[in-house]
């Protein structure tokens, strides 16, 4: 009588097979699984960096400026005296921009899409020591900030700052209409 420890060819090659076919259709899944994780990391990066930003202007109790450049950076900077010191940069995960994708209407809670980074006419924001966001001029600085892949509406996202309280509340481009997740 013959001993059957371990696996013939034909199963092996059977197997081997198996995980050919899986591999080849979730391949596709996986790309795209992590494209939407992008979409959702730079909304998260933005909020993370500005709020973080606005933490730090409590806790030390200084000016501290966010920049918004286009497409994709975002540097963070404490005023120390009549300088800026430069805190942190960071860039946009994937190919995430600051965009607004043709097609989008209006922006969210009333905002406008004219520039994809719109706090208060420009591409930077103060936090001061009260927690509040101000604008270069002085004035309390509510605004938004636009993102989505190039070509791609179903990825537009926004994020609105309210500068009496410095809040920030994120948005979703979902068929005509912004919703807050």
């Amino acid at each position: 009588m013959r001993n059957k420890a371990g696996f013939t060819l034909i199963e092996l090659m059977i197997t081997a097979m198996f995980l050919v076919i899986v591999a080849s259709v979730s391949i596709p899944s996986i790309n795209t699984v992590l494209r939407a994780r992008d979409v959702d990391m730079a909304v998260r990066t933005v909020v993370w960096e500005m709020g973080r930003a606005r933490q730090l202007s409590v806790d030390r109790r200084r000016d501290i400026r966010v920049t918004l450049a286009t497409p994709r950076n975002i540097t963070t900077a404490q005023r120390v005296g009549s300088d800026w010191t430069q805190v942190s940069q960071v860039e946009l995960p994937g190919d995430m921009e600051f965009r607004i994708e043709s097609g989008v209407p209006n922006g969210p809670s009333g905002y406008g899409i004219l520039d994809p980074i719109n706090l208060c006419g420009q591409h930077l924001v103060y936090f001061l020591p009260d927690g509040s966001a101000i604008a270069v001029t002085g004035q309390i600085c509510s605004g938004v900030v636009y993102l989505a892949r190039a070509n791609e509406l179903e990825t537009s996202r926004a994020v609105t700052l309210f500068g009496s309280t410095g809040k920030m509340k994120r948005w979703r481009y979902v068929e005509g209409l912004w919703e807050s997740p």
